[in-house]
């Protein structure tokens, strides 16, 4: 993995280390809390590379229709500027400026766009990797007597006994039901064609608002 990819891996998978609780509740069980390290479970299963990789597939398609919608401004701007002649009145002069205003603002609003769609997706297959572990996660914190399972975060679990660290034991469980668990691997696949219906809408509307 190249050196920009895993910097972009450790701001995705920061995003696992919360340090939010996960409380699972079974009968006759005396409580007491579990710690897990999301981003080891992650590393362990290659689903941290399969997390970058959707999130550049959702990022290239969504770079790609801004690119594509740039390109019409800049076709439909020329258009309106070889129109107007080598000496345009004052009046052309200023309808020119105002196409290149609206175009400008039409960009600006889908670049926006796009890059609220990008978050959104970032936070989707996090979300999405988190609800995928969970049965595991509660399943092996119940066969220790814990209740409770918190995400390991230095800035929010302090100290810790290892043997409530359930990290290994999850990722053996996770490993051998691997075929089960493709949460991450589905959203990867359908994010290009996500990203793509939803910034060919925004382009769609740009030249009407440029007019």
């Amino acid at each position: 993995m190249k050196k920009n990819n895993l910097i972009l891996a450790a701001a995705l998978m920061a995003a696992f280390g919360a340090g939010l609780a996960w409380a699972f509740y079974g009968h006759g069980q005396s409580g007491g809390v579990a710690v897990i390290d999301l981003d080891e479970v992650a590393r362990q299963l290659g689903k941290d590379a399969e997390i970058v990789n959707s999130y550049q597939a959702q990022a290239s398609a969504l770079q790609n229709q801004l690119n594509a919608a740039e390109q019409r401004a800049v076709q439909e701007l020329k258009k309106i500027r070889e129109g107007l002649g080598e000496v345009p009145s004052e009046d052309e002069s200023r309808k020119l400026l105002t196409a290149q205003r609206n175009a400008q603002v039409n960009l600006n609003k889908m670049r926006n766009q796009a890059s609220a769609l990008l978050s959104k997706h970032r936070q989707q297959i996090v979300s999405d990797f988190r609800e995928s572990t969970k049965p595991v996660v509660a399943e092996v914190a119940r066969g220790k007597g814990l209740a409770t399972v918190m995400t390991r975060n230095d800035s929010v679990v302090f100290s810790f006994d290892q043997t409530v660290d359930i990290t290994n034991e999850v990722v053996a469980r996770l490993r051998a039901q691997a075929p089960a668990t493709p949460a991450v691997q589905q959203v990867a696949a359908q994010a290009p064609a996500s990203a793509k219906s939803q910034v060919q809408t925004a382009s769609a509307e740009a030249p009407a608002e440029s007019k």
